[in-house]
């Protein structure tokens, strides 16, 4: 569990560090030390994106894998219960927050952004979702009429 958790963390970590290169101002240190309400904001916004990470993360490693790697029951506990794909919303949510932090708000930072959102989405509709569909079956159809892909419903159903 605590291996699966530390390696898609240090992945995750590594993926923000590239992406934070990219987008703060080459005058920026990598912790913005600048105050006023959007960095305060920023603050808000990557704590609570790092808290449904780490609740999605750990989710992800409790549950038994297959010799491959992949799990053998439906992850439906914790933030699976709100969201489909928490751990991905974690990560939209940290780089808002980063964007805030930074003011990274040029039109190159939003192309980009967006781009990687709209490539993240495709992989999930088109890659993630049919593999789980076919190992899930009808259990991942129910899972799905009453579980968001993206917008947390605030109640589970």
């Amino acid at each position: 569990m605590i291996a699966d958790f530390l390696a898609r963390t240090a992945v995750w970590i590594a993926l923000l560090a590239v992406w934070v290169s990219l987008h703060k101002p080459q005058d920026a240190g990598w912790f913005p030390t600048w105050a006023g309400t959007t960095t305060v904001a920023g603050g808000a916004v990557v704590v609570t994106g790092i808290g449904l990470y780490v609740a999605g993360a750990v989710a992800l490693a409790r549950i038994k894998r297959d010799a491959v790697g992949t799990p053998d029951q439906l992850i439906v506990e914790g933030p699976y219960r709100y969201v489909r794909n928490p751990v991905y919303l974690a990560m939209v949510i940290i780089i808002v927050g980063l964007s805030l932090l930074y003011q990274a708000w040029q039109v190159s930072d939003i192309v980009r952004t967006g781009f990687l959102f709209v490539m993240g989405h495709l992989a999930v509709l088109f890659l993630e979702e049919p593999a789980t569909r076919k190992r899930f079956g009808e259990a991942y159809e129910d899972y799905c009429r009453r579980v968001p892909r993206w917008l947390p419903r605030l109640r589970p159903r």
